[in-house]
């Protein structure tokens, strides 16, 4: 199975301090039934990225 993966947004968020903060949202497409989100912040433009949002979505079958 081949995941296709596709970065939504690279956006710069405001931060405290005029730090620049990075935010990445990605979606994986895993199967026709299931896709994979992440969102994750980097505050070294880019170098090092951390998670905060991990997410599995799942496409239940009609009842």
């Amino acid at each position: 199975m081949i995941a296709r993966t596709m970065l939504l947004s690279a956006a710069l968020a405001p931060a405290p301090a005029g730090r620049v903060i990075l935010v990445r949202f990605i979606i994986t497409h895993v199967s026709a039934d299931e896709a994979h989100f992440e969102q994750a912040y980097s505050a070294d433009g880019g170098v090092t990225w951390e998670d905060n949002w991990i997410a599995v979505d799942t496409r239940l079958q009609a009842a």
